[in-house]
């Protein structure tokens, strides 16, 4: 686990796709910023989006940090520990965002490159937006086409990706769809290479 999240965060900036959907997300985050008293990252892996989380929101918001796994949480923990050592406003939390007792509600969700590892997105989806405050919104990322040996859901297209989070309660206001290789889409669905997906997502229940 720590060797993959290490080279997952080495990516975030090495990889064209990953840095545009970084920026995608600060630019989100950045239109929010005077919204967001609470902040919850579900899967926050290498800490590179939680860390930039709080450098746009300040001091005032509450950040909580959700993961399965205790090693993700440690890295987590460690580079928060790091780059902001009197941070007295994150909470960490190691396991299943779908058994936690979670009665608060959040204003701003971050969950990337989470759907792709569990067996049933659409659930996932569903807690998503029952953990959205009212108003609230949620940064979400994956990918079609990318097997892995970790990946236990395949997304075939993007299509299906934005019919998953339409079907389950969620509404898109922006997305982004970046095709690994620069070729037109109609190639790229052709010969189903990889496209990696990011969306800023709210709840119906909230308009």
């Amino acid at each position: 686990m720590l060797p993959y999240m290490v080279g997952l965060a080495i990516s975030q900036y090495l990889w064209e796709t990953h840095r545009a959907i970084f920026e995608f997300f600060t630019l989100e985050i950045r239109r929010r910023r005077g919204q967001v008293r609470t902040y919850l990252e579900i899967g926050p892996g290498h800490g590179l989006f939680l860390d930039r989380a709080l450098s746009e929101l300040g001091h005032g918001a509450a950040a909580t940090a959700v993961d399965i796994s205790p090693t993700s949480i440690d890295i987590t923990r460690a580079i928060m520990e790091f780059f902001r050592p009197n941070a007295a406003n994150v909470t960490y939390r190691t396991g299943d965002i779908m058994m936690l007792d979670m009665p608060e509600r959040f204003d701003f969700i971050t969950m990337g490159e989470v759907l792709e590892h569990v067996d049933a997105p659409g659930r996932l989806l569903k807690k998503v937006g029952s953990l959205m405050a009212p108003g609230g919104g949620a940064f979400v990322s994956t990918c079609a086409n990318c097997p892995a040996i970790d990946h236990v859901y395949q997304f075939n297209s993007v299509d299906e990706i934005r019919a998953l989070i339409t079907g389950n309660g969620l509404r898109i206001e922006r997305d982004l769809a970046l095709p690994a290789e620069k070729l037109p889409m109609d190639e790229v669905i052709k010969r189903r290479i990889t496209v990696n997906y990011c969306a800023m997502v709210t709840s119906h229940e909230s308009h």
